[in-house]
């Protein structure tokens, strides 16, 4: 048995293994200060940290179906008129509406989705309430993309 002194760590008593082969010779016991190889050792409080868990974020992600079910039919409605004309207005309706034509999913989560849902509701195409009940619903299976 070795023992070394620092001034800030007391290191040690600890018996020496060049290999895991040479750990058989003190009986195969692996003991707590047991230098396998070469590097430093530091006396072991028995308390071994657990990295922080980090939480399962869910991607909300839903079908291009899942997302227009969502709307009722008087909504749907609302929006594909007012997506009728040479108005920039309705221009951007259409362009709204071409992006989500072309979404392999929809990301309730993404900002564009939510802004664009949310400016539904401001100018009236939906009623008051309604975006936050479209994005933020909980994802049925069927919906999940």
């Amino acid at each position: 048995m070795k023992q070394i002194l620092t001034p800030s760590f007391k290191f040690g008593p600890y018996h020496v293994v060049e290999t895991l082969e040479d750990c058989y010779m003190c009986d195969g016991a692996i003991l707590p200060f047991t230098v396998v190889g070469t590097g430093e050792v530091m006396e072991w409080d028995g308390v071994i940290e657990q990295p922080p868990v980090q939480p399962v974020v869910e991607k909300r992600h839903i079908t291009q179906l899942a997302f227009m079910t969502r709307f009722t039919d008087a909504e749907a409605i609302a929006i594909d008129l007012a997506s009728i004309g040479a108005t920039v207005a309705a221009a951007s309706m259409r362009r709204y509406l071409d992006k989500l034509k072309v979404a392999k999913y929809i990301d309730l989560d993404r900002a564009d989705t939510r802004s664009g849902v949310q400016t539904l509701e401001v100018i009236g195409l939906i009623a008051a309430g309604r975006a936050l009940e479209i994005l933020d619903n909980p994802i049925a299976p069927e919906e999940r993309a």
